[in-house]
């Protein structure tokens, strides 16, 4: 009765969870605690971005590597005459922790990018604020000249790195990495504004030229 009760657990919490998930992803998106429904302020925690799924096959490979590392010195131990084993086990571990490593520095990469950025969209008034540590600036559809989508050519909404540039009538650029875009919410804030795909090919991407939120546009700025 217990193995059952625990298979029963095995299948059903996962299940119960993801359909949570999915039914809060839906209000955030969509429903009343959508940017669409009311004002909110999307801001990334260290907790909260390093416990994303984006991380966990840097997590699942460093963990491996040291999972190789250690069965290479358990069998080097137990059978000093097993250098080959011990060797394919420690280059196994290499292999796993790099590849682990460089997956994290990625992420970390985009942290130190957005640690500091609060974005705020207002539903009423349709406006966005984009704040830092510096200042902030505060943008709406007839402030904008167009809207650059840059991401990856084949799928340019990449969450991990995807970012949309708003440029200004005055010339001014304010990015936005996608982890702080809802769905739909660009063209529900700036509508009939023009917009364009930079396609980007390499793994790593960050807006240039941006201009310095302490540079507060005198149309957009506040």
């Amino acid at each position: 009765m217990e193995t059952f009760l625990i298979l029963l657990a095995i299948i059903f919490v996962p299940f119960i969870w993801f359909i949570w998930r999915m039914l809060r992803f839906t209000d955030e998106t969509v429903g009343d605690d959508s940017p669409f429904a009311r004002t909110i302020t999307v801001h990334w925690s260290a907790e909260r971005f390093f416990k994303r799924f984006d991380l966990v096959f840097a997590y699942l490979f460093m963990s491996m590597g040291m999972m190789f590392f250690f069965t290479g010195i358990s069998v080097i131990a137990r059978f000093p005459n097993q250098l080959t084993g011990f060797l394919i086990m420690f280059l196994f571990s290499l292999i796993t922790t790099g590849m682990g490593v460089y997956a994290f520095e990625i992420q970390a990469r985009l942290w130190r990018l957005i640690r500091h950025k609060r974005i705020t969209f207002e539903s009423e008034t349709r406006q966005i604020t984009i704040e830092d540590k510096d200042g902030f600036v505060t943008l709406t559809a007839s402030d904008v000249a167009r809207i650059e989508h840059h991401g990856n050519v084949k799928n340019y909404k990449v969450p991990i790195v995807g970012f949309d540039t708003f440029v200004l009538t005055n010339g001014n650029r304010y990015s936005i990495h996608d982890l702080f875009l809802p769905i739909d919410v660009v063209d529900y804030h700036f509508p009939g504004v023009p917009q364009n795909v930079v396609p980007r090919n390499q793994l790593w991407y960050a807006p240039e030229n941006d201009t310095p939120i302490t540079e507060l546009c005198q149309t957009a700025g506040r």
